[in-house]
C-alpha cells in the first residue's frame, strides 16, 4: 500500500515530512495541493501555529465546524505568523467549512488572530446570528466568499474595518466579495452594507434570495468593474442604481423575474449610455400578456407614447428621448453651420464680382488709351496722348512735337 495512504489510515502527525496536530492532515499530493485540514469534532482546538510546520499553514481548512467561532479558541498564535514565508504560488487563505445545518456564530473576536490571511471562504454555514458590525475588522483580503448555508441578518457596519481589493503579489488577483447560494433570511442586505469596500473590484450577490435592493446599494463602490446579482427575486431595478460607477464595464442579472413597466425599465438607458454591458436575457412575468416576452416588445408597443424622458421636457424618437436642452443645443448648432455656410458664399461671391469688375476697368483703361494714342499719332485735334508713366509720357510727347507742324 502506498505510503501517503498508510500515513493517513493511521493517524501520524509526521508524513513526507509535514508536521501537524492530531486530527489534522496535509493534502501534498492530491488536490488541493499544500493545505492542512483541521476536522473539528476531531482535532483538538485551539490548533497552535507552532505545531504546524514543513511547510507552514500558509492554507488552513477547518471542517465539520459547528458553533460560536471564538478566535482565541480556535487558533493559537496565528496573529505572530512569519509572511515572508508565504508561497507566492498560493494565496494566504482560511476556509470555515461547516457540518450539515451546522452553524457558525461570529463576533468581533473571531478572527482577530488570522489578519494575515489573503482569502477567506465560508462553506455550509449557517450564520443564526447574521453577520454582525465589525466581524471583519483589520483583514486586507483577495477574496471573500459565503457560499451556501442561511445569513439571518446583516449589519450596515458588517463590513466596515475591512479592506477587498487586488493583491498585487498573489497570483490571479480578484479584489472580490461573493455571496453565492448562501439565502438571505430578511431578503435584503443592510443599507449601506457594501459601503466600506472602496476598493472593491466585483461584487456578486447569487441566488441569494435577495429581494430588495436598497438606494444607493452600490454607491460608494467606484472601483466596481462587474457586478453579478444573478437568480434573485427582485423584480425591478431603480433608475439610478448603478449611476456613479465609472469603472463598471459588467452587470450579470440572468434568471430575473422581470416586472415590466415603462418606468422600472428605464435604468436600461442608464447602462447602454453608460456602456455598461448587460448579461442576461431580460424578459417580463407581469404583465401577463407579455410573460416570457423580451423587455424590448413590451417596450416598443406599451411605451412609445410614455415619458421616455423621465419627466423632463423634450421629443421623443423610437425608444430615445432628446430632452429640450440637447434639441436646443442642435438647433443652435444648425442656425451657426447655416449662417457659417452663407458667409462664405457672400464672400466669395463679393470678391468674384469684385475682381471681374477690376478686370473690365483695366480692359476699358487699356482701350480707351490705345484709342487715344492711335488718334494722336494720326495728327488729329493735336492732342496729346496720356502717359502710361511719367517718363513714357515725356517720350511720347516729345516725338509727338517733333513729326506734328
Amino acid at each position: 500500500m502506498d505510503f501517503r495512504v498508510v500515513c493517513l489510515l493511521a493517524s501520524l502527525v509526521v508524513c513526507d515530512g509535514a508536521t501537524f496536530p492530531s486530527g489534522c492532515t496535509y493534502q501534498e499530493y492530491t488536490k488541493p495541493i499544500g493545505v492542512y485540514t483541521c476536522d473539528f469534532t476531531n482535532a483538538s482546538f485551539p490548533v497552535a501555529l507552532s505545531s504546524f510546520s514543513s511547510p507552514n499553514p500558509q492554507r488552513l481548512k477547518i471542517t465539520f465546524f459547528n458553533g460560536n467561532l471564538v478566535s482565541s479558541s480556535v487558533f493559537s498564535g496565528f496573529n505572530a505568523y512569519d509572511v515572508s514565508t508565504f508561497d507566492t504560488n498560493y494565496r494566504a487563505s482560511l476556509e470555515i467549512s461547516c457540518a450539515t445545518s451546522g452553524t457558525l456564530g461570529l463576533s468581533t473576536t473571531s478572527f482577530t488572530d488570522m489578519t494575515y490571511i489573503q482569502e477567506l471562504r465560508i462553506t455550509g454555514c449557517n450564520l443564526d446570528s447574521g453577520i454582525p458590525a465589525n466581524v471583519f475588522s483589520g483583514m486586507q483580503l483577495d477574496y471573500l466568499e459565503i457560499d451556501k448555508g442561511i445569513i439571518a441578518s446583516t449589519d450596515s457596519a458588517s463590513l466596515t474595518g475591512l479592506t477587498i481589493a487586488k493583491i498585487s503579489t498573489v497570483p490571479n488577483p480578484i479584489g472580490g466579495f461573493t455571496i453565492r447560494n448562501a439565502q438571505l433570511t430578511a431578503g435584503e442586505l443592510a443599507a449601506n452594507f457594501f459601503s466600506p469596500l472602496t476598493s472593491a473590484v466585483s461584487i456578486t450577490v447569487d441566488n441569494a434570495n435577495l429581494i430588495n435592493l436598497t438606494s444607493g446599494m452600490f454607491s460608494s463602490n467606484t472601483a466596481l468593474q462587474t457586478i453579478n446579482l444573478s437568480r434573485n427575486k427582485f423584480t425591478k431595478v431603480s433608475y439610478n442604481l448603478f449611476s456613479g460607477l465609472k469603472s463598471l464595464t459588467s452587470i450579470n442579472m440572468s434568471y430575473i423575474d422581470w416586472d415590466c413597466t415603462c418606468t422600472d425599465l428605464g435604468f436600461q438607458h442608464s447602462l447602454s449610455s453608460n456602456y455598461i454591458n448587460l448579461h442576461g436575457n431580460i424578459q417580463c412575468m407581469t404583465p401577463t400578456s407579455y410573460q416570457y416576452m423580451k423587455w424590448t416588445q413590451f417596450y416598443f408597443n406599451e411605451c412609445e407614447n410614455k415619458d421616455y424622458c423621465f419627466g423632463v421636457p423634450g421629443s421623443v424618437s423610437g425608444v430615445f428621448c432628446y430632452q429640450w436642452h440637447q434639441i436646443l443645443f442642435y438647433f443652435l448648432l444648425m442656425i451657426a453651420f447655416v449662417a457659417s455656410a452663407i458667409s462664405v458664399f457672400i464672400v466669395i461671391n463679393v470678391r468674384r464680382k469684385m475682381m471681374q469688375i477690376i478686370r473690365e476697368i483695366e480692359a476699358k483703361k487699356r482701350k480707351a488709351f490705345m484709342k487715344v494714342k492711335e488718334a494722336l499719332v494720326r495728327g488729329r485735334d493735336g492732342q496729346h496722348a496720356p502717359a502710361a508713366t511719367a517718363m513714357m509720357g515725356m517720350k511720347e510727347r516729345k516725338w509727338i512735337e517733333t513729326t506734328v507742324p
